[in-house]
């Protein structure tokens, strides 16, 4: 997951090992402690990205977006996750979409917050890509997923050098579009994977544009399934 975000922003802090109620969890955060992609002890990962799907959504945000992935890493499966997201107040909350992912059960699905209404897709458990942009959705989402299809082609497509490659890209050049974006009040700002097994979930996290190949703070966490209720 790339993150950009306004030159302004302030720096957020890198992945600590945390606690969600009951179970441990790794996520960077923001200064006032919401945060934007984690993982928990139980294997379900969740990212959380901005949409901005029409001129009319933004509003004066009272409740922080980055308030929803800590709540939900309290729980152990999608159902119960999805059962806290639906209880959640979201009144105030700008829209968003969350991915939802547990590698044990291959379980993949999409839930989106128009402002309104909260919905859910589910998919299929292969490669997905999501895009968002705060200047120009449509446009951003075209030139990046095509992108995404020039690189499909490549030999080794889905390995993790292939995905760092991806998330790097300047295809077709250097902008507000491309993948790893730079304009000039704005710019991806880091670069999170999560790598997952049954046994253990890794976090890598490099702060700063993911061109300039910077180093990843990389923390591990045992996993574990949930015990049937």
């Amino acid at each position: 997951m790339n993150r950009d975000e306004l030159h302004t922003r302030s720096i957020a802090h890198p992945p600590a090992l945390l606690h969600c109620r009951s179970l441990a969890a790794i996520y960077p955060s923001e200064p006032s402690g919401g945060t934007w992609v984690g993982v928990n002890e139980r294997g379900l990962a969740l990212a959380l990205l901005n949409w901005n799907f029409r001129p009319d959504s933004g509003r004066l945000e009272s409740e922080s977006r980055g308030r929803v992935i800590p709540l939900l890493l309290e729980k152990s499966t999608p159902r119960d996750a999805a059962a806290m997201l639906e209880s959640i107040d979201l009144g105030r909350t700008n829209p968003f979409r969350l991915i939802m992912a547990l590698h044990q059960e291959r379980h993949l699905s999409e839930w989106m917050w128009d402002g309104d209404t909260l919905h859910s897709r589910p998919h299929t458990w292969t490669r997905n890509h999501w895009f968002s942009s705060g200047i120009d959705e449509a446009g951003a989402e075209h030139s990046r997923r095509s992108a995404m299809r020039d690189a499909a082609c490549e030999p080794d497509a889905d390995s993790r050098e292939w995905i760092l490659r991806l998330h790097r890209s300047h295809h077709p050049e250097r902008s507000a579009y491309s993948i790893c974006m730079h304009r000039a009040d704005a710019s991806t700002v880091s670069l999170t994977m999560i790598d997952l097994t049954d046994s253990r979930a890794q976090m890598s996290y490099a702060a700063g544009s993911p061109c300039l190949d910077h180093t990843p703070l990389k923390i591990s966490l045992s996993v574990s399934s949930a015990t049937p209720s």
